[in-house]
């Protein structure tokens, strides 16, 4: 029997943070106190920042808790968000001699509404 491996050396970090950024790269704050209450529709990424890219590392996502098909096991998921659509992104991301992490966002597309009523007055003076 092969011995087991030694976690004395092994840091392991405790969780999996996610950054998400819009089609032109900016970063979008989707929680805590700086929240964006909602985003335009239109491409947003969502991507792990913590822990970093290594080689043994490996990620699952997962929309809605459902896995993606076809399986998306990149640092990075990209989604085409719809008006009034609130998806939520998970991953899990597996690095060797560790515990999995998971972590999450959810991104709540703005409804955009056009049907506004305008009166217009017109006076002679």
């Amino acid at each position: 029997m092969p011995p087991l491996p030694s976690c004395e050396n092994v840091v392991c970090p405790s969780s999996a943070v996610i950054e998400v950024t819009d089609s032109d790269g900016n970063v979008v704050i989707v929680t805590g106190p700086n929240a964006v209450l909602c985003l335009l529709p239109g491409l947003y990424t969502a991507m792990v920042i913590s822990p970093l890219p290594q080689p043994s590392i490996q990620y699952f996502w997962s929309q809605d808790g459902t896995l993606t098909m076809p399986l998306i096991t990149d640092q990075s998921i990209t989604i085409d968000l719809g008006e009034g659509e609130s998806p939520t992104l998970s991953v899990a991301v597996v690095l060797e001699d560790c515990p999995p992490l998971t972590g999450s966002a959810t991104l709540t597309g703005c409804v955009i509404d056009c049907d506004v009523d305008l009166t217009f007055v017109l006076r002679d003076d």
